[in-house]
């Protein structure tokens, strides 16, 4: 006579299988014999009933192998604009090195600018809350065909729009007014750099 090694279920010989739970049935390997007697050779009697099973693992959601919360799957699920992969700030805004920006800005007799003021529209465009702020590269065309003009108002419009971010958050700021009359005065890649260093601030949470 063979027990099932899964339930302990009393198998008859020459039975493949368990009719109780279906585990294959080694004849070859029997792990206890008829006379129900244990391999330390005590003659204690095996009681079928008795068999225990192995605890079964519950699935957590919450946690990975290794026991730490999974994302996706009941864990904390990381904010809306929040810092993903080292590649953007808060708010999607990728912080930028001023004096990098002012070299290049140098060196290349101007041209880097028109790059640096397409980023500057696009990030100041992200916390400005308007449905449909105008973009990096109609700006850069309304200051070509206004022969400037146009960067004028650019200036006290971006600047206004982070006073207005700094406000939401209880902090009162008055750049636009400083914007502008740099611009006034031929200081506009000095507004520049205080603009960056602004956005900057806000890609760290500040």
């Amino acid at each position: 006579m063979v027990f099932c090694k899964n339930c302990g279920t009393q198998v008859e010989d020459g039975q493949l299988f368990c009719p109780a739970c279906g585990q294959a049935i080694d004849n070859t390997d029997q792990a206890f014999s008829g006379n129900n007697q244990t391999f330390d050779g005590s003659g204690a009697g095996y009681d079928p009933t008795q068999a225990q099973q192995p605890p079964m693992a519950t699935y957590d959601p919450g946690q990975q192998y290794g026991g730490g919360p999974q994302p996706g799957f009941g864990g904390p699920q990381p904010g809306y604009g929040a810092p993903v992969g080292g590649m953007g700030g808060m708010m999607g805004i990728p912080e930028r090195n001023i004096v990098t920006c002012i070299i290049l800005s140098l060196v290349t007799c101007g041209i880097y600018i028109y790059y640096w003021f397409y980023c500057l529209t696009e990030d100041t465009n992200k916390i400005s809350g308007e449905p449909n702020p105008t973009s990096g590269g109609m700006s850069i065309l309304l200051a070509i065909v206004t022969c400037g003009i146009y960067s004028i108002y650019w200036m006290y419009k971006r600047g206004e729009y982070i006073d207005r971010y700094h406000q939401s958050r209880g902090v009162q700021s008055n750049n636009a007014v400083l914007y502008l009359v740099l611009s006034l005065v031929g200081l506009g890649i000095v507004s520049y750099a205080m603009m960056q260093n602004e956005l900057n601030q806000i890609a760290r949470g500040f």
